[in-house]
């Protein structure tokens, strides 16, 4: 078995040499991780096993960056020419819940299981916001800038005014081919094989790129839309029924969200173990010491 760690971080050294501590198996795990170029990179080093990537993005929240490191995390992945059995997204702020020996032994017996889910919003008219995450044009999410508030000054008056000009999207991608691709969402922390992983970046195309540029947090649909129109759906976990929110997007991950997504701290231990989860976030150093500790000494039996 060979696992690679494609990690995003941009923030909490100290927990993500943490997290990949926590995680590191000798021959077995390798970790691939993209600071964002916003921040000082001399804090991330000493990374144990971990190699950070030399392409950096500077990553804008809900921007088409975010898909650009994806896309920078996985090209570093497949240039390495090592064969991986399985291939992890996750956020350095995320930490493991079950033991190595537990995630090694699940993904063993589930050799062609992909764990990344996804829901058809092309199909999907409430609630309405939805809909509005890809079929408005949302423009200067991706403004080369540090300063937030000026990001979101004009970000959020753009989509303001698409709301009230009659320009949309299709709904859908029409390749060239005249094939028609529904648009999938789901959440951004996944794990798949190494040969879906190879599949989604030989069909990474111009097209699709360009269909996601305008749509916000396009991280939570290219991929996934690139995978549920493929043979490899039938591996994968599609949500049907109605729009269940991240969390219940979120196959790996325990996550509570409300308008942000929740640090956990230790008075939160019967809530995680409860969830059976592999990973949770978000932990940060200071505050969900005392919980990573308990659970370090869990994984540990």
């Amino acid at each position: 078995m060979k696992i690679a760690y494609l990690i995003a971080a941009h923030t909490d050294p100290l927990h993500l040499r943490r997290l990949i501590s926590a995680l590191e198996i000798p021959e077995v795990t390798d970790f691939y991780i993209h600071i964002d170029k916003r921040v000082d990179i001399a804090a991330f080093t000493g990374l144990g096993g971990g190699k950070i990537i030399n392409k950096r993005v500077l990553v804008q929240w809900a921007g088409f960056s975010q898909c650009q490191y994806q896309k920078a995390l996985i090209d570093e992945c497949l240039a390495s020419n090592i064969e991986y059995d399985r291939v992890f997204f996750l956020s350095g702020l995320d930490y493991p819940l079950w033991s190595n020996n537990e995630i090694v032994e699940y993904l063993t017996e589930k050799p062609s299981k992909e764990l990344i889910c996804g829901f058809d919003i092309s199909a999907c008219f409430k609630p309405t916001k939805i809909r509005e995450k890809f079929i408005l044009y949302h423009f200067f999410r991706d403004m080369p800038t540090r300063n937030n508030q000026f990001k979101r000054l004009f970000s959020g008056s753009a989509r303001l005014l698409m709301r009230l000009l009659p320009f949309r999207k299709k709904p859908y991608i029409e390749l060239s081919s005249g094939k028609r691709m529904d648009i999938y969402m789901g959440s951004s922390w996944w794990c798949i094989t190494g040969g879906c992983l190879r599949f989604v970046r030989q069909n990474w195309t111009p097209q699709i790129e360009s269909y996601f540029k305008t749509c916000f947090a396009p991280d939570e649909m290219l991929i996934q839309t690139i995978i549920f129109n493929s043979p490899f759906k039938d591996n994968a976990i599609l949500y049907t029924g109605s729009y269940p929110g991240l969390v219940g997007l979120t196959p790996l991950h325990l996550i509570e969200y409300n308008g942000s997504i929740k640090v956990f701290n230790d008075a939160d231990l019967s809530m995680i173990e409860n969830s059976k989860k592999m990973f949770f976030r978000k932990a940060i150093s200071g505050v969900s010491d005392k919980l990573l500790d308990i659970i370090d000494s869990r994984r540990r039996i």
